[in-house]
């Protein structure tokens, strides 16, 4: 909140969690005399900008760059939250996972519950690249590559994604995210190598 407030957004629009009224509960908090200027900011927001604050803080919290989750969440609590509030995504990444032409788990010799933290890491990428129109996991892989040498290049493995990736797209219910179909491409690639 310094003097640039959140804009309703098309894209972040696709996360169809109900939002609350964060401005009304933090204008009826007690605010310490430093905090007063934060008060008068929060009262002079319209209900469409509190709510597209609300949106843009529950991005970040849920989404970037590492999500936020309950240490006591369990798998189909958040399944079901990303399919009731991202279904869309939730069905690509879902898509994505069934039509690999691999078996993800035997290939990266990983349990189920790996699987499900890997399942979470591709829809929040997913997410992320789709709303942010980049790909933040080559931040990440960028250093992996200079501190791990012997990860080499698996063209097999970017022409697997490449090709996965290129076949739902093509599905009219995923041609929305077409316009980041490099950067899924990467983040799939740079998460899967």
């Amino acid at each position: 909140m310094a003097g640039a407030v959140v804009q309703p957004d098309e894209k972040l629009a696709t996360i169809r969690y109900p939002y609350p009224n964060l401005i009304s509960d933090l204008l009826a908090a007690d605010f310490t005399k430093e905090s007063t200027g934060l008060r008068t900011c929060l009262a002079e927001l319209t209900l469409t900008e509190g709510r597209s604050e609300a949106a843009g803080l529950f991005f970040l919290l849920r989404y970037c760059p590492v999500p936020l989750r309950s240490i006591t969440s369990t798998k189909v609590t958040a399944d079901w939250a990303d399919e009731r509030y991202i279904p869309e995504i939730h069905r690509f990444v879902t898509a994505f996972l069934e039509r690999i032409p691999f078996d993800i788990m035997h290939e990266l010799e990983i349990s189920q519950h790996t699987y499900d933290i890997f399942k979470n890491a591709l829809l929040t990428t997913t997410v992320t690249t789709y709303i942010l129109g980049m790909d933040a996991t080559s931040v990440v892989f960028n250093e992996l590559v200079i501190r791990m040498p012997q990860l080499k290049p698996n063209e097999l493995l970017h022409k697997k994604i490449s090709d996965t990736v290129d076949y739902l797209l093509f599905e009219p219910a995923f041609s929305f995210l077409a316009s980041g179909r490099e950067n899924l491409i990467k983040a799939y690639y740079n998460l899967i190598q």
